[in-house]
């Protein structure tokens, strides 16, 4: 697939519990709460302070964090070539959420925070590179076709404007649910080879195998933005969750929900099914931050 597709590609023959790799995920958390706390950077300016991890892995969110700068002001951060908004909390003063894609370049990286456009401080994070697998894919010639159906373009544009969808009013509050319960068949970052052929771009969400009809939940309060059929991903559903947060929910054999509608958190808003590029049931959940696609294990665990 392209740089720009968001399809899961067929499941793995050797999938793992999500609860099973949950608890590992929480263990792997525990020790990375433990690493922020030793090295997260207090950073002092003249009119606030900044606290932010020194460090981020591909895939995971970097948070940022300034106490009591001007509220009248435009807050937001430069890192990797994009600008991101910062935004005014009850809990913290100013945060800022900022996804790191599987192809983030590794090593130190500037951080720019802004003032009404014109930066204020830099600082130093180091990205560090994970290991993502590589898989092979057997498609049939007709799931093949698929590829290059006319249309594509047109339906890219649909995906990307709906991923763009900056609401400031924060839906969630507490921790984001998983939205059903199955088999990971396939993992974030994966890179993957078709006929022998590397493939651009990476796995941009989390295989979940389940059985076709199984009921996939909302992982939190949000409203729907994009609820159609797709030629790549299927059925197809995304949720603004607020302040840059989106989930998608791909190859749906039914969907519940349309666009526009407000839903809570753990409602149904799809069916597990297996259309679009997929050769199986199963749920392609995909979890976005400012449109960059992250490692959707990590919003699990989330704030």
């Amino acid at each position: 697939m392209s740089p720009t597709s968001y399809q899961a590609a067929p499941p793995r023959k050797n999938s793992v519990s999500l609860t099973k790799n949950m608890s590992q995920i929480k263990r792997f958390q525990l020790v990375t709460l433990l690493f922020f706390f030793l090295f997260v950077l207090p950073i002092y300016s003249n009119d606030f302070k900044i606290q932010i991890s020194s460090s981020v892995k591909q895939g995971e969110i970097l948070s940022l964090n300034l106490s009591e700068p001007a509220k009248n002001k435009k807050i937001s951060v430069l890192f990797l070539e994009r600008e991101t908004p910062c935004y005014l909390t009850k809990e913290t003063g100013w945060e800022c959420l900022i996804g790191i894609p599987a192809d983030a370049p590794a090593g130190n990286q500037s951080l720019a925070i802004l003032i009404d456009g014109s930066t204020q401080t830099l600082v130093n994070i180091e990205i560090v590179s994970c290991p993502f697998p590589m898989e092979t894919l057997t498609l049939t010639q007709e799931k093949k076709s698929l590829l290059t159906q006319k249309g594509r373009d047109i339906e890219v544009k649909i995906i990307k404007e709906a991923l763009r969808t900056e609401s400031k009013t924060r839906s969630w509050d507490k921790k984001f649910l998983k939205p059903l319960e199955g088999k990971i068949e396939s993992l974030y970052g994966e890179k993957r080879v078709l006929d022998g052929k590397p493939m651009a771009g990476f796995h941009r969400g989390l295989d979940i195998g389940a059985p076709k009809g199984t009921p996939i939940k909302s992982i939190h309060h949000g409203t729907v933005i994009l609820a159609s059929e797709f030629i790549e991903e299927g059925n197809m559903v995304m949720i603004d969750h607020g302040q840059g947060i989106i989930s998608a929910y791909l190859h749906l054999s039914k969907i519940l929900v349309a666009p526009g509608q407000k839903v809570g958190q753990g409602e149904p808003v799809g069916n597990v099914g297996s259309t679009g590029i997929s050769t199986s049931p199963h749920l392609h959940f995909g979890a976005y931050i400012h449109s960059t696609p992250i490692d959707p294990l990590y919003l699990f665990n989330f704030p």
